[in-house]
């Protein structure tokens, strides 16, 4: 009887095992969705799920489909070691069939897929409103309830997308290599939309047409958090080569880079085994540049042509007039209502660890979404840098409310005006004059104290309208760098010392309909200027010097701070060049735009650009200014050149953009370079190299 009652305590136990096995997936009541798109739950959500149930949800999309998933309530028996109300997705299923042995993508309790808990960004959690994405058309969830309680279970809805969506407009040239091949298109990163994989890059070319300009716009990025280093998207210029943007995980659409030299993309990615991040969709397209600078994007009274030596058709200079002491500070109304969130006080970590995020993105639709400007109104946002930092912003949107009639306005001056007032080249006169309109006729011999300040019919300057007053710390006092305003897009800004300030004005006139007028900004605190990516050696015991040498570099790229910005006020920058014994070097430059005029005199209160051959202070050596570009390649007498760039505290320019490169010239060539101040070129015994420089430099 004994044994009798042993046995059959072992065979209970071993039906007991044996079934508690089976119920995890044999038992499971199979629910299957097979509907393009809807809502998914546990039964009688939001009642508590009875304990001992165990259910399998399967998405059975169509072929070339995939499965979305996005849970918007989770609640399960909280995690203790190990979850015992769980959730478990398996997205890599072939056919739609797994078992006990398949292995899962993820088990999820307690509410680890809720946005608020997922904000601890731990591996077993997701990014706030984050996917659940299939890699083929299948996806299933298996939910075992054993505790139940009171919790409620979960809501979802779902989605089948069709995997042409996701088709990339590019042609593979080798593995990990594409090239976009059509007017308008999309990249994305490999395996879309599902999860990238590790330890990989790839390069995407958008190539330039000749006639047009690219276009690049940020539709999705997701990569893991505080992961700059290892997973970025690097964005260059191809011809020629020049660095432009680097997206890490705080770039978030909108976002939009233009060139007329086309783009390359490089896609960097690290250890993505446990973020499982889905990587980036871009979009791009062409459009003519047939049409007058920034036709489109900042309307049509724009009516300047770029200059015809400009290589970069994207960049818009900013000529806009310091007028009188009450346009400098516009007055705000005494009575403007004010705002519980303003100032906006943005400040720099002041620790130096180069793991610290400096960076961030700041819109207008987030800071007063709860609470609206008043109008009339003014809100400040202050960006403070620790130390030696510099603030740089840079505008990915930018659409501020004008009142009917208010229309966009050029202010052009011939030379300097009034108090100091930016020049115009009187170059430009004759091209200026071609689209005036036509009641308007520039004087046939224009002086240099002319001011011409045209506009359209009840056309008026920004203070008169909702505009973006920009102003940095120069020596004790604030000073104003312009006001902006309408669909013009701001140049790249970047403070002088530490500090820089935006005042956000709004004018009592308000917009009739519910258009989202406001800016988006990126902002980040830098000690490099934006010169870092010339990969030159930086001496650290000056403020901005940078030392190039032939054994590191044969050749290369230079450029202004803050280029293609406007540099900051108060820079002093020296470019040293070392190149070996029979080495000298060539620099020839592509864009050029200093704030200067004439011989570029300190009379003139001039920034200049100034060569020399020696270390000390070659006083003989000719300064350049204004707009037009050296025309020939700027060569060195010996191995040694210095190059100097000196900006004053009154305006700003969009500076330079030049190559250089080490070169040997031939025994016989003695008549090397001497730049002197007169304007005629110095006699040179020419090198076929610099024969090529000079016709690059002539087309």
């Amino acid at each position: 009887m004994r044994r009798r009652r042993i046995l059959l305590a072992a065979l209970l136990w071993l039906l007991a095992t044996s079934l508690d096995a089976l119920s995890s997936l044999l038992f499971c009541k199979c629910i299957v969705f097979n509907a393009t798109q809807g809502v998914f739950q546990t039964p009688n959500f939001p009642r508590p799920v009875p304990k001992g149930n165990c259910f399998l949800f399967h998405f059975a999309a169509p072929p070339h489909h995939t499965v979305r998933l996005r849970f918007d309530t989770f609640e399960l028996e909280k995690r203790q070691t190990r979850c015992v109300d769980y959730v478990r997705l398996f997205e890599k299923t072939v056919d739609g069939e797994i078992d006990d042995d398949s292995p899962h993508d993820g088990e999820y309790c307690g509410d680890e897929v809720s946005s608020e808990y997922a904000l601890w960004m731990t591996p077993l959690q997701i990014t706030p409103n984050a996917l659940f994405v299939s890699s083929g058309n299948h996806l299933l969830v298996h939910v075992n309830v054993e505790i139940g309680g009171e919790n409620r279970g979960f809501r979802g809805h779902f989605k089948f997308v069709p995997n042409d969506k996701y088709e990339m407009n590019a042609i593979e040239l080798s593995p990990c290599e594409f090239t976009a091949n059509t007017f308008r298109g999309n990249l994305f990163s490999p395996r879309a939309p599902y999860y990238y994989p590790s330890s990989t890059v790839y390069s995407y070319h958008v190539p330039p047409r000749r006639g047009h300009v690219t276009r690049l716009r940020l539709v999705f990025l997701e990569f893991p958090h505080g992961s700059c280093d290892s997973h970025f998207l690097r964005i260059s210029e191809i011809k020629p080569k020049r660095f432009r943007d680097k997206l890490c995980f705080n770039s978030a659409p909108p976002y939009e880079i233009l060139s007329a030299n086309g783009f390359l993309i490089e896609f960097y990615a690290g250890d993505n085994s446990e973020a499982r991040s889905r990587g980036f969709q871009i979009e791009y397209d062409y459009f003519e540049d047939s049409a007058p600078l920034g036709a489109h994007l900042l309307g049509p009274l724009d009516l300047f042509d770029a200059p015809s030596e400009s290589p970069m058709p994207f960049l818009h200079v900013w000529h806009s007039l310091v007028l009188l002491p009450a346009i400098l500070y516009p007055s705000i109304s005494s009575d403007s209502d004010s705002h519980s969130g303003c100032p906006v006080r943005i400040i720099s970590p002041t620790s130096s660890d180069a793991t610290i995020n400096k960076t961030g993105n700041l819109s207008t639709w987030d800071l007063f979404r709860d609470q609206p400007l008043p109008r009339p109104s003014k809100c400040q946002i202050i960006f403070v840098g620790s130390g030696h930092e510099r603030v740089q912003v840079s505008f990915l949107r930018f659409n501020l409310f004008s009142p009917l009639g208010f229309n966009s306005t050029q202010r052009v001056e011939g030379s300097r005006t009034l108090s100091g007032a930016r020049k115009w080249d009187l170059r430009q006169w004759a091209k200026l004059e071609e689209h005036m309109i036509p009641f308007l006729r520039l004087p046939k011999n224009p002086i240099k104290e002319v001011l011409l300040y045209f506009f359209s019919e009840n056309g008026y300057g920004c203070e008169e309208r909702d505009h973006l007053t920009a102003h940095v710390l120069v020596g004790t006092r604030m000073s104003r760098i312009d006001d902006f305003c309408a669909d013009r897009t701001p140049p790249q800004l970047m403070s002088s010392k530490n500090l820089l300030t935006v005042d956000y004005v709004l004018k009592p006139t308000a917009p009739d309909d519910e258009k989202p007028f406001g800016f988006f900004l990126k902002y980040q605190f830098r000690t490099d200027l934006g010169l870092s990516e010339m990969y030159a050696k930086r001496d650290e015991s000056k403020s901005c010097q940078f030392i190039f040498n032939s054994t590191k570099r044969s050749s290369g790229n230079l450029w202004s701070p803050n280029h293609p910005g406007l540099y900051p006020r108060n820079i002093n920058c020296n470019y040293i060049f070392h190149g070996a014994a029979t080495q000298v070097v060539a620099i020839h430059f592509e864009y050029f735009d200093v704030e200067g005029f004439q011989q570029c005199e300190d009379s003139t209160q001039s920034d200049y650009v100034l060569f020399s051959n020696y270390q000390t202070h070659d006083r003989t050596n000719r300064r350049y200014c204004g707009r037009s570009r050296p025309s020939a390649s700027i060569v060195s007498e010996h191995n040694y050149f210095r190059m100097m760039f000196k900006s004053n505290d009154i305006f700003e320019a969009t500076g330079f953009y030049a190559h250089y490169q080490f070169i040997t010239p031939k025994s016989s060539q003695t008549n090397r370079v001497k730049l002197t101040s007169s304007d005629a070129p110095a006699a040179l015994a020419w090198t076929p190299f610099l024969y090529l420089l000079i016709l690059l430099g002539l087309l």
